[in-house]
């Protein structure tokens, strides 16, 4: 996004201060520089940072039990669990494992 700003000047002699001052601080306006920095939660960072890793360990887990590579606990986790999980979003956040109620997260 760019930033405009609009210096008036008057061709009077009587003028002549109150325009250069009013070029001088547009200058100085043009050469302002800023860097947005976006507010992120620790909290919500760690969330994301988990979700992101359970996304990535349901998939390699549902890829190991696909190849026979490894054995699912069927009892803890189905195949159709493993994919949501994969999928993540909220079905993600609403699974139970093992029979204890997970509650859904923010």
């Amino acid at each position: 996004h760019k930033t405009l700003m609009i210096a008036c000047a008057s061709p009077s002699h009587k003028n002549a201060e109150e325009s250069l001052n009013c070029l001088r601080y547009a200058n100085r306006a043009k050469n302002i520089q800023n860097k947005a920095v976006v507010n992120i939660d620790p909290h919500s960072k760690l969330v994301n940072a988990l979700r992101g890793q359970v996304e990535a360990l349901a998939g390699e887990l549902l890829r190991l039990s696909n190849r026979g590579g490894g054995k699912v606990d069927n009892e803890r986790f189905t195949l159709e669990m493993l994919q949501i999980l994969v999928k993540g979003g909220k079905e993600a956040q609403a699974i139970t494992i093992g029979g204890k109620e997970k509650s859904p997260m923010i």
